[in-house]
């Protein structure tokens, strides 16, 4: 429920997103920092007196964890500005599979057959998106949707590994993080007034209550049903982006999209009945 609560309530950011003139430096660094302060909120009314404690338990994990969500932060804004809503989150809603390679890679952990078939179509699916945004001119923002994948996947890991660890601060971190890196860029203070209210609710409400449920779900639940929830977002937010503002999906990026959600919902919903059956 936790990961279900997430992926809700990111769904709406994309379409808010749309909805704000600025640059996209500007985007990111308003919804770094507000993202960062209503974590803080959040953490000081959970934690009180003990906030410093917590904040120094993340360790040099919750660092690396900071580093991925920065990055992660940077790269989804970017490939929002320069691909579709659809082939954004479709690519991003892929991290939990490459999370698991990862795991093997890097942690030595055990992947099953099932595992390594979906990561094949998935990879299939996403180069018929990717192939679909080159002759549409949109590959940079596609390649930055599987960059922004691949550091949340890692992001992931890392929470999943250190799960004896609150990882909120680092979530905070990353925002700031990334606040940092595109403040030489950004015109914080040059916004058009239309902007305050879309880009303010998603970085002091929507930002937190999902990355908050994304860090904290897989501490408590198993992996095949992360995946399963992350995929609310990828169906939900281009048909919303569709009702309200008409951003289709063009028939090459739908067979792209089909691919990889139905490997997604079928590999995790395997991974759920294995994980019930045993």
């Amino acid at each position: 429920m936790i990961t279900a609560g997430g992926a809700l309530a990111l769904t709406p950011d994309v379409v808010l997103l749309r909805l704000v003139s600025a640059d996209p430096w500007t985007i990111v660094f308003w919804r770094g920092v507000l993202m960062a302060a209503g974590l803080g909120l959040g953490l000081g009314l959970a934690y009180r007196g003990r906030v410093l404690d917590i904040c120094r338990g993340i360790g040099a994990t919750g660092l690396w964890v900071a580093l991925f969500y920065g990055i992660e932060a940077v790269l989804f804004v970017l490939a929002l500005v320069n691909t579709s809503v659809a082939n954004t989150v479709i690519i991003v809603a892929t991290a939990p599979l490459f999370a698991a390679l990862m795991s093997w890679a890097f942690l030595g952990e055990h992947i099953p057959g099932r595992t390594w078939v979906a990561i094949l179509a998935v990879v299939v699916g996403i180069a018929v998106v990717m192939g679909d945004g080159m002759s549409l001119g949109t590959a940079w923002g596609d390649l930055a949707a599987v960059a922004s994948g691949t550091a949340f996947a890692g992001a992931l890991v890392l929470v999943r590994h250190a799960r004896h660890a609150d990882m909120l601060p680092a979530t905070a971190l990353g925002g700031l993080l990334s606040a940092v890196a595109v403040l030489p860029f950004a015109a914080p203070f040059a916004m058009a007034p239309s902007d305050i209210l879309p880009l303010f609710t998603t970085g002091l409400v929507i930002l937190p209550l999902a990355f908050g449920a994304f860090t904290i779900g897989p501490r408590y639940i198993a992996a095949p049903e992360v995946g399963l929830l992350m995929l609310l977002q990828a169906v939900l937010s281009p048909m919303l982006v569709w009702i309200f503002l008409g951003e289709a999906m063009t028939v090459p990026g739908l067979v792209g999209g089909v691919i990889v959600i139905g490997t997604l919902a079928v590999h995790s919903a395997m991974g759920l009945r294995l994980t019930n059956s045993g």
